[in-house]
């Protein structure tokens, strides 16, 4: 299916290929700051499929002592989604969302943001990018593809 649409969309929403298949198991957050969800999927650290941002370019004030948010909205209505995040280290968070969460998300583009409470109690946003959400097609259960 080489250059397929499938196969386009695979590459698209950031599923990585495994052992010359491609299972239906993304990496939450994409290279490019995408996060692709499956709705009524976990994404939990017990998995290691927790969403994890980092500062790689090193432009985030210190965020030890603070709080952050995941907030994400759909851009035609439909339901949105806020999650509470850890600050892992002064430039690493994560984000863990529940089947919970993610099965009440509608298919479709959203738009997310990361927001940071300080220690200082000052409120900043650390990142804004697209969120993807696809709906299961085999109750869960890895699909792959030759």
């Amino acid at each position: 299916m080489k250059g397929s649409f499938r196969t386009f969309e695979f590459r698209r929403l950031g599923f990585r290929r495994w052992g010359g298949r491609t299972p239906l198991a993304p990496r939450p957050v994409t290279g490019y700051g995408v996060i692709a969800l499956l709705a009524g999927d976990d994404y939990l650290e017990a998995e290691g499929r927790q969403l994890l941002f980092v500062d790689a370019s090193k432009t985030w004030p210190s965020l030890t002592g603070g709080t952050v948010r995941l907030v994400a909205t759909r851009s035609f209505g439909g339901p949105s989604l806020s999650a509470s995040g850890t600050v892992k280290s002064a430039t690493e968070v994560e984000v863990g969302l529940p089947n919970a969460q993610t099965g009440a998300l509608l298919t479709g583009e959203y738009l997310f943001d990361l927001v940071a409470t300080l220690a200082s109690g000052h409120v900043i946003s650390l990142y804004r990018g697209p969120l993807t959400v696809a709906q299961q097609t085999s109750g869960g259960f890895p699909i792959c593809q030759r």
